[in-house]
């Protein structure tokens, strides 16, 4: 009650009891209502107290990752939730945020790696959704779950994400973003494939050039 964030920041609230957890979390909302960006500086620091997430709150949890209002409260409590085990009972909330084009992409990203560090859950149906968007951050989420997946990543979705990608680079350069960050991760998903890979996607991604010189 006294001071809710350093409870996670600076200790371990994976050890507390049932009763002070619960009493930790609400503690945060209020925290969040009446200071939404308590993070400050702090926000690009991770945390790990999987343990802090149970069964026994998840209903008090389920609330406030889909209407969370302003602020670092909900990114802060999907760190935590990364490895839990109770992520397999949040994959609608989780795939929600997930899927939430008004939401920054850093809750976006967070959603991603707790449902991604679940073996349980396949990312088949979001890589369609994602690639589908055709979005920046929707493009940059699908090519995270691409690099996550490795060799396993299936051919036709790496296609996929990458034919939605097109748009990012208009024939008419004026309307071309001059923010290169933006497409930096085609760079960092594209550097990952083999021989075989890039000739294969070569091919396929060309198969409609045709030259209009002369």
């Amino acid at each position: 009650a006294r001071d809710a964030f350093a409870a996670v920041s600076t200790g371990d609230p994976s050890m507390l009891t049932l009763a002070s957890r619960v009493s930790l979390l609400h503690a945060l909302v209020e925290l969040n209502a009446d200071d939404p960006y308590f993070r400050r500086s702090d926000r690009w620091r991770t945390f790990s107290a999987s343990g802090f997430v149970t069964s026994e709150i998840v209903d008090s949890l389920r609330p406030i990752l889909v209407h969370p209002g302003d602020g670092h409260l909900r990114e802060l409590l999907l760190e935590l939730l990364v490895g839990s085990p109770v992520v397999s009972d949040l994959w609608s909330e989780l795939e929600t945020i997930l899927f939430d084009a008004s939401a920054d992409l850093g809750p976006r990203s967070a959603a991603l790696s707790c449902l991604l560090k679940d073996t349980a859950y396949d990312p088949a149906d979001a890589l369609r959704r994602l690639a589908a968007s055709g979005a920046v951050d929707a493009l940059r989420l699908a090519s995270h779950i691409l690099l996550n997946l490795g060799d396993n990543a299936p051919y036709e979705h790496i296609l996929a994400v990458l034919n939605a990608a097109i748009s990012l680079y208009p024939t008419d350069r004026s309307r071309r973003s001059r923010d290169f960050q933006e497409r930096h991760f085609l760079k960092r998903l594209v550097r990952e494939f083999d021989q075989a890979t890039c000739i294969r996607l070569l091919n396929d991604l060309t198969a409609a050039l045709c030259c209009t010189c002369g």
